[in-house]
Protein backbone atom coordinates (compact mmCIF):
# COMPACT_ATOMS: atom_id res chain seq x y z
CA UNK A 1 0.00 0.00 0.00
CA UNK A 2 1.21 3.71 -0.59
CA UNK A 3 1.72 6.01 1.66
CA UNK A 4 -1.23 8.01 -0.47
CA UNK A 5 -3.22 5.19 -0.38
CA UNK A 6 -2.71 4.50 3.73
CA UNK A 7 -3.73 8.13 4.11
CA UNK A 8 -7.01 7.57 1.90
CA UNK A 9 -7.94 4.59 3.85
CA UNK A 10 -7.93 6.81 7.32
CA UNK A 11 -11.26 8.11 8.81
CA UNK A 12 -11.46 12.12 8.71
CA UNK A 13 -11.37 11.76 12.73
CA UNK A 14 -7.73 9.82 12.17
CA UNK A 15 -6.41 11.96 8.99
CA UNK A 16 -7.22 15.26 11.65
CA UNK A 17 -5.60 13.43 14.66
CA UNK A 18 -2.68 12.48 12.43
CA UNK A 19 -2.19 16.39 11.35
CA UNK A 20 -2.42 17.89 14.79
CA UNK A 21 0.82 15.31 15.21
CA UNK A 22 2.11 16.22 12.23
CA UNK A 23 1.86 19.73 13.98
CA UNK A 24 3.35 19.53 17.09
CA UNK A 25 6.70 17.28 16.27
CA UNK A 26 6.93 20.16 13.53
CA UNK A 27 6.25 22.77 16.44
CA UNK A 28 8.86 21.09 18.68
CA UNK A 29 11.56 20.71 16.44
CA UNK A 30 10.99 24.63 15.36
CA UNK A 31 11.33 25.30 19.30
CA UNK A 32 14.37 23.06 19.58
CA UNK A 33 16.27 24.72 16.56
CA UNK A 34 15.23 28.33 17.85
CA UNK A 35 16.33 27.64 21.07
CA UNK A 36 19.69 26.35 19.88
CA UNK A 37 20.63 29.48 17.65
CA UNK A 38 19.56 32.02 19.78
CA UNK A 39 21.97 33.86 22.03
CA UNK A 40 20.73 33.73 25.57
CA UNK A 41 17.83 35.67 26.53
CA UNK A 42 17.16 36.39 23.39
CA UNK A 43 13.07 35.12 22.87
CA UNK A 44 10.84 34.49 19.88
CA UNK A 45 6.98 35.46 19.38
CA UNK A 46 4.34 37.43 18.19
CA UNK A 47 2.61 40.82 18.60
CA UNK A 48 -0.63 41.11 17.38
CA UNK A 49 -4.30 39.41 17.56
CA UNK A 50 -5.66 36.03 16.18
CA UNK A 51 -9.20 34.43 16.49
CA UNK A 52 -12.13 32.99 14.93
CA UNK A 53 -11.31 34.18 10.88
CA UNK A 54 -8.73 36.69 11.67
CA UNK A 55 -4.95 36.68 12.63
CA UNK A 56 -2.95 39.78 12.60
CA UNK A 57 0.41 38.27 14.62
CA UNK A 58 3.60 39.70 13.52
CA UNK A 59 6.21 37.16 14.74
CA UNK A 60 9.96 38.23 15.98
CA UNK A 61 12.98 37.58 17.39
CA UNK A 62 12.94 39.29 20.29
CA UNK A 63 15.92 41.20 21.94
CA UNK A 64 16.71 41.05 25.65
CA UNK A 65 14.09 43.58 27.10
CA UNK A 66 14.36 42.77 31.27
CA UNK A 67 11.09 43.41 33.47
CA UNK A 68 8.98 44.32 30.57
CA UNK A 69 7.02 43.26 27.68
CA UNK A 70 8.89 43.07 24.58
CA UNK A 71 8.07 46.14 21.51
CA UNK A 72 8.31 46.21 17.59
CA UNK A 73 11.98 48.55 18.86
CA UNK A 74 12.90 45.28 20.84
CA UNK A 75 12.71 42.98 17.45
CA UNK A 76 14.00 41.51 14.20
CA UNK A 77 12.03 40.30 12.13
CA UNK A 78 8.10 40.96 11.05
CA UNK A 79 6.52 37.52 9.91
CA UNK A 80 2.97 36.92 9.36
CA UNK A 81 1.68 33.55 10.59
CA UNK A 82 2.11 31.51 7.65
CA UNK A 83 5.75 32.44 6.99
CA UNK A 84 6.84 32.57 10.74
CA UNK A 85 8.68 29.76 9.94
CA UNK A 86 11.20 31.77 8.41
CA UNK A 87 12.60 33.18 11.72
CA UNK A 88 15.04 30.59 11.01
CA UNK A 89 16.85 32.15 8.59
CA UNK A 90 17.26 34.84 10.87
CA UNK A 91 18.33 32.88 13.26
CA UNK A 92 20.67 31.29 11.31
CA UNK A 93 22.34 34.28 10.25
CA UNK A 94 22.70 35.70 14.07
CA UNK A 95 24.30 32.74 15.05
CA UNK A 96 26.25 32.81 11.94
CA UNK A 97 27.46 36.27 13.06
CA UNK A 98 28.07 35.20 16.36
CA UNK A 99 30.35 32.79 15.28
CA UNK A 100 32.12 34.97 12.96
CA UNK A 101 32.83 37.64 15.96
CA UNK A 102 33.75 35.19 18.38
CA UNK A 103 36.82 34.50 15.43
CA UNK A 104 37.41 37.66 15.36
CA UNK A 105 36.17 38.14 11.67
Amino acid sequence: MSRADAVAALTPADQAAAEREAARVAADRFERQMKALLPEGWTWGYIGNCGQGFDDRSWRIFVPHPGRVGGPGDSIGDYDTANHHKLLDLARGIAFGRAKMAEGR
